[in-house]
């Protein structure tokens, strides 16, 4: 991996280090801007992804470019490959959380349960998309799974997107607080009344 240290002059340096993380390197677009840009400071040679095992020479494992270059062009394609380990990281979290929790549910039960819903989106009451459509909507954890919650159907509901990235680890309770905060007690209150009228047909589905 490479450390980046920006100067308050011209240059920014890339101190490459053998056997570090190559996380921040998996965009081919870093890779290539560093071949294309990154000189060595001792003998002028141009980055390459192999001096990560061995530097160019032995005079130095620093590569210079430019302040703008970096401001520019290198720091967005870093963010971007930073967000990108970031939800990596935090998938294989949720799968290995997912295999440590406790119930299963299979695709009939969560078909039964879209019809249940109505296809609406179980907390802002949206259309979801249509069954067989890929990502049509998001199976929620009304109790997370970082907070105990299990994996059984009385434990899932069907989402919008949007409602399942704002809740993300939040309780119900506490997401309730949001979306009352954001659309009222009138509109929180429809939204558990409508979830009521389908409760124990909900619960029947579980057992």
């Amino acid at each position: 991996m490479f450390e980046l240290n920006v100067g308050l002059a011209t240059i920014t340096r890339l101190h490459i280090r053998k056997g570090e993380s190559l996380d921040y390197l998996i965009s081919e677009d870093i890779i290539n801007f560093l071949s294309e840009n990154a000189k060595c400071q001792a003998c002028n040679t141009f980055f390459d992804i192999s001096y990560l095992e061995k530097p160019c020479c032995n005079q130095s494992g620093t590569y210079l470019i430019t302040h703008d270059q970096y401001e520019m062009e290198l720091a967005p394609l870093l963010q971007k490959a930073k967000k990108k380990l970031k939800d990596r990281n935090s998938y294989k979290k949720r799968q290995y959380r997912e295999k440590q929790t406790v119930g299963h549910h299979s695709e009939k039960e969560i078909e039964a349960l879209y019809k249940l819903q109505k296809g609406e989106c179980y907390y802002c009451g949206n259309k979801l998309g249509k069954l067989g459509i890929k990502k049509a909507f998001d199976k929620d954890h009304i109790k997370p799974l970082a907070m105990g919650g299990t994996n059984w159907l009385s434990n899932i509901a069907l989402s919008c997107q949007p409602c399942n990235n704002k809740k993300h680890s939040k309780s119900e309770k506490e997401f309730w607080q949001v979306l009352e905060k954001d659309f009222g007690k009138k509109f929180v209150k429809s939204r558990k009344a409508a979830i009521k009228s389908y409760s124990e047909e909900k619960r029947k589905l579980s057992n």
